[in-house]
């Protein structure tokens, strides 16, 4: 009996054991197999670039590199493991100098499969046998660029398209030396195909050039404005005469006696069209009193623009001449003078020193030959202010009684009298 009770103890150990192979084989190549697998176009990232900077440098390789890894290891540790879930991490911070570099980088794995990753047995990087990859780097630097139209737009006819406004006109570009020092200029990112008839104005890129007049590489360049505003005023033209002002006086009038010259005859001007069509006329910096002319003249006079246009010929001055017609100028004495005015001190009188003035009057020669002394009529007021002892003087009024047409040439007419006691014995002119 306890033999037999041994003999079945031995037949149970044994199946035990083969049971325990047999699950053992089960699990290590069916359940959880260890294997490899191949995951590629693992994405990189860099870190530490601002590094880069404070050495005066700048990466100038592909950002968008990948890797190719071999994962060794328990096959549920990497089944899910895959190039959405894993990144090559390069660390740029030991990188010091320009030009090629090879750097190393880790794998790394987003959080959920940390723990997948650091399970494997070994990881195989399938382009060396170390985790490198290779970057390029330059020398970082700062140029100041000018921003120009590419061309001058045309303007349509009684149109003036005037200087443009690009603000700002410069701009700072960063980048790889190689290529910034390579820049001369941008242009504007603007055309016309049509005359300009109508201001133009928004904001618009530019394209940079290299000084051979090629196209510039701005894959890894910088730009403290990537837009410029762009102004180009465009107003109308128009062609208006030049005159000038006159008072009528001293028997003759512009329209009828005036002969008048000016060189050029018209100006050109441009500016808003509500402002320019409200100007039909530039007049002269002068204003001439016809009653001060005693002949022809001739001169150069200012031209005076008015507000809010521009002088599109650029002609300041114009000559010119001034012909007195259709007039006669006669001169006549006359005696015919009243002295107004009681300002005379008390016991004081006047004398009158100015007992005769040759008067020069201007009209139509029938008019002029008509008039005589009488009807000339001077009039001096002294009563503006009080009267002293002395002489003294004052300008006279000068009337033409019944010839309306007939005026007075303006030649500095004067009435002197003299105030004087008065004497018992006195038989002088009574006071005014």
């Amino acid at each position: 009996m306890k033999n037999l009770l041994k003999r079945f103890n031995i037949l149970i150990f044994a199946l035990s054991l083969i049971m325990a192979v047999v699950l053992w084989g089960y699990v290590s190549f069916y359940v959880n197999p260890t294997g490899e697998k191949t995951i590629r176009n693992i994405p990189v990232t860099f870190t530490n670039e601002s590094s880069l900077e404070t050495h005066n440098l700048i990466m100038v390789s592909d950002r968008n590199l990948t890797v190719d890894v071999l994962l060794s290891g328990r096959n549920q540790d990497f089944s899910d493991l895959n190039e959405s879930n894993l990144q090559a991490v390069a660390d740029l911070s030991l990188v010091r100098t320009a030009g090629e570099q090879s750097i190393n980088y880790e794998l790394r794995a987003v959080t959920e499969m940390t723990a997948h990753l650091a399970s494997l047995d070994k990881t195989y990087y399938t382009s060396s046998n170390t985790p490198v990859i290779t970057i390029t780097t330059d020398e970082l630097a700062t140029k100041t660029i000018p921003i120009e139209l590419a061309e001058k737009p045309g303007r349509a006819d009684e149109h003036m398209v005037e200087a443009e406004v690009i603000d700002p006109s410069n701009i700072t570009v960063r980048g790889p030396s190689k290529v910034v020092n390579t820049i001369e200029k941008g242009l504007l990112n603007y055309t016309s195909n049509e005359p300009l008839s109508a201001t133009v104005e928004g904001d618009y890129g530019y394209t940079l050039y290299t000084k051979d007049g090629e196209l510039t590489d701005t894959r890894f360049l910088t730009f403290d404005y990537e837009q410029v505003w762009l102004r180009i005023p465009v107003s109308k033209i128009k062609t208006v005469p030049l005159d000038m002002t006159f008072i009528d006086g001293g028997g003759i009038t512009k329209e009828k006696n005036i002969l008048l010259s000016i060189n050029p005859v018209s100006v050109q001007i441009s500016g808003d069209p509500s402002e320019l069509d409200r100007i039909n006329t530039v007049m002269l910096a002068a204003t001439i009193n016809l009653a001060e002319l005693t002949g022809d003249i001739s001169g150069t006079y200012q031209i005076q623009f008015p507000d809010n246009v521009r002088n599109v010929d650029n002609v300041t001055e114009a000559q010119v001449s001034i012909k007195i017609v259709n007039a006669e100028t006669q001169q006549i004495t006359t005696s015919n003078i009243l002295v107004t005015g009681d300002n005379l001190p008390e016991g004081y009188r006047y004398i009158l020193n100015t007992t005769y003035l040759t008067i020069t009057i201007r009209g139509s020669r029938e008019d002029v030959n008509a008039v005589r002394p009488h009807n000339i009529r001077v009039t001096a007021d002294f009563g503006e202010t009080p009267l002293t002892p002395g002489v003294s003087m004052a300008v006279p009024e000068i009337t033409i009684d019944g010839f309306g047409s007939v005026g007075v040439v303006d030649m500095e007419y004067a009435v002197f009298i003299e105030v004087v006691p008065i004497v018992p014995d006195d038989t002088g002119g009574d006071a005014p």
